[in-house]
């Protein structure tokens, strides 16, 4: 039977890491705790869906500059985009303006967002 469970020579050691055991013990303890659970119910309704939104519809899944303050101008960019675009899905569904102005606003809207998210006009590396 032995060999149909490994093809090792000697006798296999099976270690053990009582530390790491303890630690995802206090962390399960945690998470299952009454706060735990409250934090845990407030997770899917902040930010997850925003960034699921920036990385699957506008392909966001890494920054292309380097340096804390490129990455934090590029990611505010995208969170302008994704902010524009809501605005301008909520100004199709119901117009502001009711002298054929809004269509205008609507169109420059959605040239920023298109302009924000092609890597031609993004910020120089």
């Amino acid at each position: 039977m032995r060999s149909g469970c490994h093809k090792a020579k000697g006798d296999r050691l099976i270690e053990v890491n009582h530390r790491l055991n303890k630690l995802k013990d206090k962390a399960r303890e945690r998470l299952l705790s009454e706060e735990g659970m409250y934090h845990r119910s407030k997770r899917p309704i902040e930010v997850e869906a925003v960034f699921g939104q920036m990385k699957s519809n506008n392909r966001f899944t890494r920054f292309t500059m380097k340096g804390l303050d490129k990455v934090a101008v590029e990611f505010g960019l995208m969170a302008i985009a994704h902010n524009l675009r809501k605005w301008a899905k909520k100004w199709a569904n119901n117009p502001l303006f009711g002298n054929g102005y809004d269509h205008k606003v609507l169109y420059t809207i959605k040239t920023a967002v298109r302009i924000v998210k092609t890597t031609t006009y993004r910020l120089a590396a």
